[in-house]
């Protein structure tokens, strides 16, 4: 498939230019995650993944665009029309990459779960990203560049707030214990499990040497 090679050279240079946590080598895993949860859904098109793996960061490039999803979709259908990617596949992409930032459970968020395969398929792959080892690798990546504290154990986390209210890493962190309660598919949860286990343990451990 020369589209992929073709979107790749396009998408790394730009997704390079990122923070650590969202470069092209997270959006890799992401598909390398899709890949496996599509062993128990082989229906799903993992052309239409592929894509939206590397797409749906994209929008970040622009420094002040708060919401990236929306300006997400808009450069994915540019570069996607400059590649011989399939233009009847484009606007599932395109759904996929502008609901896969919305968790349902936290306030001001769309209930809207989704419906296509697909894109409960990439939302959990996203999703177990920010799990396990790499995940906590990630948080502590984003709580350097927003200048989070670690941990503020006198503030109650509170799991309706994106990340628990941007308090501290360990907030963001049991934020994301929340999101694998609300994964969309069971192979997914299988393959979280660990990684939702080994967050749970990290925590205990962080707050049991905080308090040492």
């Amino acid at each position: 498939m020369k589209w992929r090679k073709k979107l790749l050279a396009i998408v790394k240079p730009k997704l390079d230019s990122l923070d650590v946590a969202h470069r092209t080598d997270h959006s890799l895993r992401n598909y390398k995650i899709c890949e496996t949860i599509c062993k128990s859904h082989k229906k799903a098109d993992l052309a239409i993944l592929y894509a939206a793996c590397l797409l749906h960061d994209i929008g970040k490039i622009n420094k002040t665009h708060n919401e990236h999803s929306h300006e997400s979709v808009k450069l994915a259908e540019q570069i996607l029309n400059k590649t011989k990617f399939p233009k009847d596949k484009i606007p599932l992409v395109l759904k996929i990459i502008k609901e896969h930032d919305n968790y349902r459970w936290v306030l001001n968020h769309s209930n809207h779960r989704p419906k296509d395969l697909e894109a409960k398929i990439f939302q959990d792959a996203d999703r177990i990203e920010s799990l396990g080892a790499i995940g906590i690798g990630r948080n502590f990546i984003w709580g350097g560049r927003y200048d989070k504290v670690m941990w503020n154990k006198n503030i109650e986390f509170k799991p309706r707030i994106i990340y628990g209210g941007n308090i501290s890493v360990l907030h963001t962190l049991d934020f994301e214990l929340s999101a694998y309660k609300h994964l969309n598919t069971e192979a997914a949860k299988k393959i979280a499990k660990n990684r939702y286990l080994f967050i749970k343990l990290f925590i205990k451990q962080f707050i049991k040497e905080w308090n040492s």
